[in-house]
């Protein structure tokens, strides 16, 4: 099986109709359980040196049950793969069950209720995150990863009736007061390990809008990516354009890097992003935002395209 940065080199530039037919046969956007990509992913998994130590799970999470009706993760499932195998059980004895494995978790999540939209499915927007609570000596730290950025969303909105919504502002934003909801829940059924989250820019992704230029809405490919780089340098170095050292991926959440963690990903496959990112040495500096977002909105599809189109690639390749 050859890596991911085989087909990023290769530099395969496909139409749009080309990444949404492929898209749609890896069903990469279905949004629900055991599709296509996600047998891919768990045997691509498989070339990871640590991957008996990372837990990869795909969830969908009702935004409104966690921030409006309090029901925790009640109502969530885990899909996953073990030795080959199928499984889909409530997503809280998967986590609490790899928490005991003392294993790394990455959660794909497709967020539900993710902005008012009239016109959209039951009137709101889906959204894809990743979620990773990772092991430390004793205890675990949860960290969360919206590709929008620092460009965070702040409002939840509910449906009263078929003239009235009702707006909720959440001044920290809406992925920490999930994300908070969420590692509180998970503590209620910890006896050893309690999961630690600050909610700020160490364990909460708010660097560059990576979908600043992307009004087709590829963000569901986001959490692939990331899990990818996740695992396969969860414990090496690399390097960016033979230049610039990035940690492991481990070592990078673990010290509060978030930023790098995730600008570092995404600068392997964009060649003017890269070059900004070596540039500015990978700095967790606010003040890089600006330009950063002015790359990738002056880029257009382009940005977007030079990430989607290797990794449908990688996902095709004719091993599996």
């Amino acid at each position: 099986m050859k890596p991911l940065s085989q087909f990023i080199c290769k530099k395969p530039q496909k139409k749009y109709s080309t990444i949404k037919k492929q898209s749609s046969f890896l069903e990469l956007d279905a949004g629900y359980p055991n599709t296509e990509a996600h047998i891919r992913i768990h045997f691509t998994s498989k070339m990871f040196k640590n991957n008996d130590k990372i837990s990869y799970t795909s969830t969908t999470i009702e935004l409104h049950n966690i921030l409006i009706n309090n029901i925790g993760l009640d109502e969530c499932f885990a899909s996953y793969y073990e030795n080959d195998i199928y499984y889909l059980i409530p997503l809280i004895d998967k986590i609490i069950d790899d928490i005991s494995k003392n294993k790394a978790i990455f959660l794909n999540v497709i967020l539900c209720g993710y902005g008012y939209n009239p016109t959209a499915g039951e009137n709101f927007y889906k959204h894809a995150i990743s979620i990773i609570f990772q092991p430390y000596k004793g205890h675990y730290k949860g960290f969360i990863i919206n590709s929008h950025g620092h460009d965070t969303n702040h409002e939840v909105e509910e449906i009263l009736s078929s003239t009235r919504i009702k707006t909720t502002i959440y001044k920290e934003g809406v992925d920490v007061a999930l994300m908070k909801k969420i590692v509180e829940y998970i503590n209620t059924f910890t006896c050893k390990q309690i999961v630690e989250y600050k909610g700020d820019s160490s364990d909460t992704y708010l660097g560059a809008n990576l979908q600043s230029s992307d009004w087709r809405g590829f963000c569901y490919m986001y959490p692939f990516v990331i899990f990818y780089y996740y695992g396969f340098y969860y414990s090496e170095k690399r390097h960016l354009g033979d230049i610039l050292e990035i940690e492991s991926s481990h070592k990078l959440l673990k010290n509060g890097n978030m930023t790098q963690f995730v600008h570092g990903i995404f600068a392997e496959f964009n060649e003017r992003f890269k070059e900004k990112i070596i540039e500015i040495k990978n700095s967790n500096d606010e003040k890089y935002l600006d330009s950063l977002d002015e790359i990738i909105i002056s880029q257009d599809y382009r940005f977007i395209k030079d990430i989607i189109s290797p990794y449908l690639s990688f996902l095709k390749q004719k091993c599996f």
